[in-house]
């Protein structure tokens, strides 16, 4: 059994990254801990003043889940924090969890560009610099998050996952209701 501890941050919705990566780790015998993306907030901040506070000072919200998350990992001390589309992580909090555990690795993973506005909030492109290590599924930000003084970072491009990706059974009411001769995916 392994001994390594990790600790993952990310939204496990079934079909997630995390979620799968979640299941598997615990599959082959790692101890994980996991934190919900944005929970904290979510816990403490009623909707719409959550929405608009996402559009015009996202900094509070990353107060609450940066606090929420470096009480979490220090309580436990991991070998490995994973943090999966952090918008909300500060890099002081990032840079707070490692002077208070050395030994804590910090690895982020991000499946979109992290250069479109649409996508990514200036929030995280500052915290990115303070990971040890950066994996990203767009080639093209390998170089451009290298010049942010990301100083590891590794393409990883999108791949088949057997527990999450397989087979559903459809019935003849979802055939009737969904069937199309062209789907869009994505």
């Amino acid at each position: 059994m392994p001994s390594t501890h990790i600790f993952l941050y990310g939204g496990f919705a079934p079909q997630s990254y995390e979620y799968c990566w979640l299941q598997w780790l615990r599959g082959h015998g790692y101890r994980v801990t996991t934190l919900e993306r944005e929970r904290s907030v979510r816990d403490r901040v009623p909707y719409p003043l959550s929405a608009i506070s996402w559009k015009f000072c996202p900094e509070v919200l990353a107060w609450y889940e940066s606090r929420t998350l470096v009480k979490r990992v220090l309580a436990v001390s991991p070998d490995l924090l994973l943090i999966v589309s952090g918008h909300l992580i500060t890099k002081a909090a990032l840079e707070e969890i490692k002077a208070s555990s050395p030994a804590t690795m910090l690895f982020h993973f991000y499946n979109e560009d992290y250069f479109n506005p649409l996508n990514t909030k200036p929030l995280m492109l500052r915290a990115v610099s303070g990971f040890d290590h950066v994996f990203t599924t767009k080639s093209f930000n390998v170089l451009e998050l290298s010049r942010l003084g990301v100083a590891n970072v590794t393409y990883v491009p999108h791949g088949y996952r057997p527990n999450c990706h397989y087979p559903v059974a459809v019935t003849e009411e979802d055939r009737e209701r969904y069937g199309a001769d062209i789907a869009f995916v994505g």
